[in-house]
């Protein structure tokens, strides 16, 4: 009698034990299941959070391309004269001194 007792006790400890490890097997097979669709739910927010600000920044950065457009066709002019005067300046002082060492 009382070793059937001593074995009730022990079988129903280990009936216990089984029961938590199939309530924790049960606890992290959900929480597998959370953390696999949890890159899905991430993706979708921060695409939702940011569609909108990057959207705008590219929107900001078009119009600002196109209102620097003229700008640089502008420069780009007043370098090709400050060049063509540089030139100029350049074969001016070059006939005058030629002159002057002609004349003198």
């Amino acid at each position: 009698m009382e070793l059937k007792a001593a074995l009730d006790i022990r079988l129903e400890a280990i009936t216990e034990a089984a029961e938590t490890v199939i309530s924790v097997n049960e606890a992290l097979a959900g929480v597998q299941d959370a953390l696999e669709e949890k890159p899905a739910q991430l993706e979708a927010q921060l695409e939702a959070k940011l569609s909108h600000p990057v959207a705008n920044a590219l929107a900001q950065l078009h119009a600002l391309e196109k209102s620097l457009t003229p700008l640089a066709r502008n420069f780009q002019v007043a370098q090709r004269r400050q060049l063509l005067a540089a030139l100029l300046v350049g074969v001016t002082l070059g006939v005058l001194s030629a002159v002057i060492v002609l004349l003198a």
